[in-house]
């Protein structure tokens, strides 16, 4: 289901689902509206019901996968946090949820949990684990994909008789002590170990890791690629994909080109990732997925190049963004973009592909970000659906 990139009347079909969720989202803030006033009373100790089932009943309706936590707010009130937690392709329908949640006095609602104190993080991994906190320190470091790499120490004696329990104290804690949003987005590898080197003291932790992530960005061209294209230097790979009927994403690519490697690695590794690693000048990092509807033959690769450079005579001059790579897969082909303005590029992508006699139904723009998974573009008014993994 589609949330950020569609158009109205394209998919009635699709259109009739999320009219439908829309209605289901409606209903949840109307029993939630109603409920405010129990809400207030539960959490002051002045009535008892069962807030799980209730939240069972209402919220989880709309996605049984939505996380929600409820909490006092940073002004006093309450707040209420409702999270896809690792299931980062409903960070859309969670958006537009909470785009829809009313105005009430008192109550604050976000799409990530918050950071917290160290003594509040304490609390929370205590209270998740039954264990109370045995990290000593935190270490961080720069990591692969301009991430940051996180290091909990614990006593050696602890290591060895409950690493699975200083594992899951060490996610607790870096979600707490951080708050969810960079976790996702700005985290890399969290390991434990018995000694550290420079370990922070857990109240360090936050403040050290903005001022390393702000270093990071900072450290990241000041231009977007449509600036500096033509500086780039460019690498060429191979790969050897399985054969199938049909692939999801990009993996029947048999060769590829980029001028931007690590990104590159980083959209194939299977890790998160998030075009703010990337890029400081709001681009999104995406692909153009199209059906050769043939064998790849010599013929193919060239017409693919001269679609590139049709985009890029397109997209550059009016400012939306440019081509960074591509490649071809045994059964589609593939362009690689870096888009400021994407609705705006869409339009001048179709525009482009229809003047290069790209005529199949099958082509579509997809996205690099987890949070944009099930997101994507047609690049016909009745392009289907592209291939997608079951969630």
């Amino acid at each position: 289901m589609r949330w950020k990139f569609y158009t109205p009347g394209e998919r009635p079909e699709e259109d009739a689902q999320r009219a439908m969720l829309s209605a289901e989202i409606d209903a949840w803030w109307q029993e939630f509206m109603a409920k405010a006033a129990a809400l207030d009373q539960l959490f002051s100790n002045l009535a008892e019901w069962n807030l799980v089932a209730w939240m069972e009943q209402h919220l989880q309706s709309i996605d049984r996968r939505l996380a929600w936590e409820f909490g006092p707010g940073s002004t006093g009130g309450h707040r209420l946090v409702i999270t896809p937690e690792a299931d980062h392709h409903l960070r859309p329908l969670v958006d537009e949820i909470l785009a829809r949640a009313p105005r009430l006095p008192g109550w604050s609602f976000f799409p990530y949990r918050k950071s917290e104190s160290a003594q509040q993080a304490a609390l929370a991994v205590n209270n998740r684990t039954g264990v109370e906190p045995a990290y000593t320190g935190v270490a961080l470091a720069p990591g692969e994909f301009n991430r940051i790499d996180l290091k909990f120490q614990f006593p050696a004696s602890f290591l060895k008789g409950r690493e699975s329990i200083a594992r899951s104290q060490t996610f607790l804690a870096a979600e707490a002590l951080l708050g969810e949003d960079m976790l996702t987005d700005w985290v890399g590898r969290l390991d434990v170990v018995s000694e550290a080197a420079e370990p922070l003291p857990p109240g360090a932790v936050r403040r050290a890791f903005v001022m390393l992530a702000a270093g990071r960005r900072a450290q990241l061209p000041a231009e977007p690629f449509l600036q500096r294209l033509d500086s780039l230097p460019w690498t060429e790979i191979d790969l050897k994909p399985k054969k199938a009927d049909d692939y999801y994403h990009r993996y029947d690519l048999l060769t590829a080109v980029t001028c931007a490697p690590e990104l590159w690695r980083n959209a194939h590794s299977g890790e998160l990732f998030w075009s703010g690693r990337f890029s400081r000048s709001s681009e999104t990092f995406c692909y153009l997925k199209i059906d050769r509807e043939g064998p790849l033959k010599r013929a193919a690769v060239a017409d693919r190049n001269r679609v590139e450079n049709a985009l890029n005579a397109a997209l550059r001059p009016a400012g939306l963004g440019c081509v960074i790579g591509g490649g071809s897969g045994r059964r589609y082909d593939y362009i690689d973009l870096a888009l400021i303005d994407v609705p705006g590029a869409a339009r001048v992508i179709r525009a482009v592909l229809r003047h290069a006699g790209v005529t199949t139904r099958r082509a579509w723009i997809q996205f690099f970000d987890n949070v944009l998974g099930t997101e994507w573009i047609g690049m016909s008014p009745d392009s289907p659906e592209p291939p997608m993994p079951p969630v």
